[in-house]
């Protein structure tokens, strides 16, 4: 079996074992995830180095793909940036990606809090939402000008993302803590994030609220 083909029999089998603990990460070991592939803890650690480097590049391709597509749908008058049905698509975008990918999901949130060096998914999904959630109109107006030097141009860019950022962390958390909480939330305020209408529903509420 040659170096790919090893990593990447690694790499499945963690994403495997991660699925069966529902993202629960804690309980996964690297000698759980060598025995499981049929190849040694020396040479999973060879290269890996850790359990946390596995895991992250276990998850990583399943989260990118939250940023790879969250403009996607950024079509026509009512999806330009900076319009709150705009921040709902995206926000619901997120929400039904991570209830697809659950255990990943969880898997990311449960990395996240292990590192805390602000570089996370849920930092960078605030930051995505922050952007598109910028006036478009008034950010390409500045950043289109010849007259204005670049150094300006990314004074503004930042400013007008900064304004929007405390917004936007609150909408990534309400998801975040939403999703981790769904199967006791129909007990809290009765919304069953399984049902597709009232996952909708919940996320339109609180995008208008917070906005």
């Amino acid at each position: 079996m040659s170096a790919i083909e090893t990593k990447e029999k690694i790499l499945d089998t963690t994403l495997a074992l991660i699925k069966e603990r529902n993202g629960d990460t804690v309980g996964v070991t690297i000698r759980m995830i060598a025995d499981r592939a049929g190849i040694g803890v020396g040479l999973t650690n060879h290269y890996f180095k850790s359990k946390e480097i596995l895991i992250e590049e276990c998850i990583a391709p399943v989260m990118e793909e939250v940023f790879d597509n969250f403009s996607q749908n950024r079509d026509g008058e009512e999806g330009r940036i900076g319009s709150i049905e705009a921040t709902k698509r995206e926000a619901r975008f997120v929400m039904h990606f991570m209830l697809e990918n659950e255990a990943v999901a969880r898997a990311a949130i449960q990395s996240n809090a292990a590192s805390g060096n602000g570089e996370d998914y849920f930092s960078r999904l605030t930051d995505a939402f922050a952007y598109s959630m910028a006036d478009k109109a008034e950010l390409e107006a500045m950043l289109n000008n010849d007259r204005i030097s670049e150094k300006m141009k990314q004074q503004f860019r930042e400013h007008c993302v900064s304004e929007q950022r405390r917004k936007a962390f609150m909408i990534t958390s309400s998801i975040r803590e939403a999703f981790i909480r769904k199967d006791t939330l129909p007990g809290i305020i009765g919304i069953d994030l399984n049902d597709s209408e009232q996952c909708d529903e919940y996320i339109d509420e609180m995008v208008e609220m917070l906005l």
